[in-house]
């Protein structure tokens, strides 16, 4: 019960617009395929169980985090952006 009010509150709402380093973009949806430019943002989205949105990623300097290991054998990325 808990839970789902603690999800629930937790609930991305669209149009969504988020701001960085001065610029805005707007999300209609939710995004349906990711890019990660580097072995952190690949982990923090395999911790997330986003894995089935991730298409490429680049820069792997170490081995995925143990915990990690199984889902990362799971799902294959390609290094190669083209």
């Amino acid at each position: 019960m808990v839970l789902a009010s603690v999800s629930s509150a937790l609930a991305t709402t669209y149009p969504l617009t988020i701001e960085n380093c001065g610029d805005k973009e707007t999300f209609t949806k939710v995004p349906e395929r990711v890019v990660a430019l580097g072995q952190n943002i690949v982990e923090v989205l395999l911790l997330l169980g986003l894995q089935d949105k991730m298409v490429a990623s680049a820069f792997w300097p170490t081995k995925v985090l143990p915990q990690l290991a199984e889902q990362n054998e799971n799902h294959q990325i390609n290094s190669r952006l083209s």
